[in-house]
């Protein structure tokens, strides 16, 4: 919190090199301490010999974003310019906090309240921010191939949502039927973290479960608006059509219940295990 970065030397503990990013050692009280108007909340990422780090979590008295030589500590590059958009982002622009992410060409700051934010890992150029579907933001994400998935939870909801790495745009909800709170990737089986336990999911088979679930969804769905349909068809209908109305519905509810039962039986055959 004091707003620098460290280098120690690994076999020894002393000190290679320290950066400050931020523009002075002006202090202010965070957490019943003094600390930097410009903390660095974020990791330090070091890769292929350059250090990735960022200092400041006000948007309005400024945000750095920079990469440094990881020798000597000298500055590659610096963003000193996003917390100026601040005005044109959701919840008031970029608060880095959490860990870095890298791809091979884009360097992704997550944000304590809003989420991540692109940069061009070889200028620093500010490329994008992802706009979040409701109120949804917070520290956690994890690059997955080709989509950023980021969040903890959408107004209070548990809940990861993909976004594509080259544009930001949402494509869509993060692999599973229920609310998840964390989640780690393997080539054949993602992790997930729930308020219920924790489930490990075959990602082929989920995939495929996924589609067959929400088709019978889709037509329970249907099934329901029958069902109110013909439940409001009963108050005028004499005891003969009564009796025919009471048989539909019956067999529609059985319906219901069956596909409801298939869906619980293809959800619990995607997961390799739960805990």
């Amino acid at each position: 919190d004091d707003g620098y970065v460290y280098c120690l030397n690994t076999r020894s503990g002393r000190l290679v090199w320290k950066y400050r990013a931020g523009p002075s050692d002006e202090k202010v009280i965070g957490n019943g301490r003094m600390i930097s108007l410009w903390p660095v909340r974020t990791s330090v990422l070091v890769d292929d010999g350059v250090v990735y780090a960022t200092a400041g979590v006000f948007p309005y008295e400024g945000i750095y974003i920079c990469a440094l030589d990881a020798r000597a500590g000298g500055v590659i590059w610096k963003n000193d310019t996003i917390g100026d958009h601040a005005h044109e982002l959701h919840f008031n622009g970029i608060s880095p906090h959490g860990y870095l992410i890298a791809s091979e060409e884009i360097l992704y700051v997550p944000s304590g309240r809003a989420l991540p934010a692109a940069f061009d890992r070889g200028s620093g150029e500010f490329l994008y921010y992802m706009q979040p579907s409701g109120k949804s933001g917070g520290t956690w994400a994890l690059l997955e191939e080709d989509e950023l998935i980021a969040g903890v939870d959408v107004s209070g909801v548990p809940r990861k949502v993909a976004y594509d790495v080259g544009t930001g745009e949402i494509t869509g909800d993060a692999y599973a039927f229920f609310p998840g709170i964390d989640l780690v990737t393997a080539p054949d089986v993602s992790y997930v973290a729930t308020r219920e336990g924790i489930f490990a999911l075959n990602r082929e088979g989920y995939s495929i479960a996924e589609d067959e679930v929400g088709t019978r969804e889709e037509e329970k769905r249907e099934l329901r608006g029958r069902l109110r349909d013909l439940r409001g068809r009963l108050a005028d209908a004499d005891s003969q059509t009564r009796k025919a109305l009471d048989e539909q519905i019956e067999e529609i509810a059985g319906r219901i219940s069956s596909l409801t039962e298939e869906q619980e039986t293809i959800k619990a055959a995607s997961f390799k295990w739960e805990y």
